[in-house]
């Protein structure tokens, strides 16, 4: 049997073994991400790759992106996390407000500090900002009251409610600007909407949130739903009936003809429709693996056979279901990258 001491020299060979594979797994991870090599491998962000790829849970995934980022951008990140006098979470707190200029000394600063010294040090760079909505499983009932209050110091981030923005650092466009915070307390009639609902609801939700993407990146649940009550409305209400059916009729598709082919463009909606049932309403990108992308947000329609090299619009086997990413990279496939 081992003895105490034994036991306690084997912790803590084992944790120091345990960063090391860390730092070079983020090494990895932080070259992979530069590459943007999930791109090709059938993943439409960092942040998916490593959920469906290797297996993370997404509070694991948040973190190890995070600090792989800052690990690379800053590398005396590095030795601190190797030595633990700085931890992942640390490393992701700080990631926002870390520059060429400030690392050295903000990262200084973190050294030996709890997350909640972190917390407070990164407080300093931060302004008040809208809350991101939050979609939360109610727990049940309990069932004595007067519960034990749990520290200060113990309690830890609600990972459920944060967005993590792994997912979209360098594949989706930025959302959509919001207020300053002077803009912010200028607006008048603001109100915070909360309710209970049916998890049936929330799946219709995250629909409508997949499919509304391009008009609004940011996906908050005030355009949503704002999109579903102006929908409600001109379907319904008979004030906008008239001024509806005017719109429509004043609205005339352009059309962009190639040359002489007297095709345009533009895919028709039957064409849509197919392609739609055939590709299941997800990417049809496959990697070289045989991996499917298979997102359902941020589609798009690509033509096979670009239009700008004689491909048709009107074909559906020349039409196929791309999200923005792998869109994106086929473009850069055929035509290299976008000359800034």
């Amino acid at each position: 049997m081992l003895t105490d001491e034994e036991i306690d020299r084997r912790l803590r060979e084992l944790v120091q073994g345990e960063r090391r594979v860390l730092i070079v797994f983020l090494a990895h991870l932080g070259e992979f991400d530069r590459r943007r090599a999930h791109e090709p491998a059938s993943f439409t962000s960092l942040f998916v790759y490593c959920t469906k790829r290797l297996g993370l849970s997404e509070a694991e995934a948040y973190l190890r992106i995070r600090a792989a980022r800052v690990v690379r951008d800053h590398p005396e990140a590095m030795s601190l996390l190797a030595a633990g006098e700085i931890h992942l979470s640390s490393l992701s707190r700080l990631s926002p407000h870390l520059t060429a200029i400030n690392a050295a000394s903000l990262l200084a600063l973190a050294r030996g500090k709890t997350r909640r010294q972190v917390e407070r040090l990164a407080l300093d760079f931060e302004t008040r900002t809208p809350k991101a909505d939050v979609v939360r499983a109610l727990p049940p009932p309990p069932s004595t009251t007067d519960l034990p209050s749990i520290p200060e110091e113990v309690n830890q981030p609600d990972l459920a409610c944060v967005e993590h923005p792994c997912e979209r650092f360098a594949t989706n466009p930025p959302p959509e600007t919001l207020p300053a915070e002077g803009e912010v307390h200028a607006c008048k009639n603001l109100v915070r909407i909360s309710f209970t609902a049916t998890e049936d609801l929330v799946s219709g939700i995250e629909r409508a949130r997949a499919l509304l993407r391009h008009k609004h990146p940011s996906g908050r649940l005030e355009h949503i739903i704002g999109e579903a009550v102006q929908s409600l409305l001109n379907a319904r209400d008979p004030q906008r009936r008239k001024e509806r059916q005017t719109e429509i009729r004043r609205r005339t598709p352009g059309r962009e003809v190639g040359g002489d082919r007297g095709i345009t463009r533009s895919i028709p909606q039957h064409v849509r429709d197919e392609v739609w049932r055939r590709d299941g309403g997800r990417c049809s990108f496959v990697s070289s693996n045989g991996w499917r992308c298979g997102t359902a947000e941020w589609l798009e329609f690509d033509h096979i056979r670009p239009w700008a090299l004689g491909g048709r619009s009107d074909d559906p086997s020349n039409v196929r279901l791309l999200c923005r990413v792998h869109n994106q990279l086929a473009a850069r496939r055929i035509f290299g990258p976008r000359k800034t």
